[in-house]
């Protein structure tokens, strides 16, 4: 008769019972479906149906054995490549850097995939508005893109920019999350950015007064990648298109 009645279990013997029906030989270390139906079989106390499925997803030796089903991996995407000057732009912010006289500390930097020119620029805080200030001073000075790709930041997934691209018909393109090597153009430019501002600090400048010299040094210089500085591209880019018109006979 008695294998039809469960045991009441105390409060204070909850997790006794738990190591038994869970951790024990005869356990296994099953499932949350196997060992909340085992423990269901001969005992019983408040809340089994979730003391039980949280005890089991804390059990360390279940997390380090067993393979989970789930996808945990971000899918693999394509993004958009340019054909023309300032079509797609990275972006990021780098930094903190010492905190200058204006209070400045981060450097959003955006570099355009088709020249590798990059726009740098300082901020006192990484908020939404103040990153939305320096994507419009990049578009006030290089045109409105297409599209934008950063990182999963929340000064960059936040609904201000979204809005804001939105209202300028810009498309935003995230990357995987802690998949940094996804940024690579802004990644490798941070790094030299970094070495040619270090330069200057050292020898006692302050780095925000130094940052456009350094910019503009960066952008004047040949990039690996294509063989030509970025302000070349630019001139290279220009003349074709004027040629292009010239021989179309749009300005015959």
């Amino acid at each position: 008769m008695m294998d039809h009645y469960q045991i009441v279990i105390p409060e204070v013997l909850i997790n006794t019972v738990l190591k038994v029906v869970h951790d024990s030989p005869p356990g296994g270390h099953c499932g949350i479906y196997n060992t909340l139906d085992r423990a269901k079989e001969h005992f019983f106390f408040p809340r089994m149906g979730k003391i039980i499925p949280v005890y089991v997803q804390s059990c360390h030796l279940c997390l380090i054995r067993k393979v989970s089903n789930k996808k945990t991996k971000q899918e693999i995407v394509s993004f958009p490549k340019p054909a023309e000057p300032f079509q797609v732009w990275q972006m990021d912010l780098c930094g903190p850097y010492p905190v200058s006289a204006n209070g400045n500390i981060y450097v959003f930097t955006a570099v355009d995939l088709f020249t590798k020119l990059l726009f740098a620029y300082p901020l006192r805080n990484k908020d939404a508005i103040t990153v939305c200030e320096a994507i419009y001073r990049m578009f006030t000075t290089y045109g409105v893109c297409q599209t934008l790709t950063s990182d999963r930041g929340s000064e960059f997934t936040n609904k201000g920019t979204a809005e804001f691209c939105k209202l300028l018909e810009v498309t935003q393109e995230f990357t995987p999350a802690f998949a940094h090597h996804c940024l690579g153009a802004c990644e490798r430019q941070h790094q030299t950015l970094a070495e040619c501002l270090t330069t200057h600090f050292l020898i006692g400048k302050v780095w925000v007064y130094e940052l456009h010299s350094v910019t503009f040094s960066m952008n004047s210089s040949v990039n690996n990648g294509i063989d030509f500085s970025p302000f070349e591209i630019r001139i290279f880019q220009r003349h074709t298109c004027r040629y292009a018109k010239v021989f179309s006979g749009t300005h015959l």
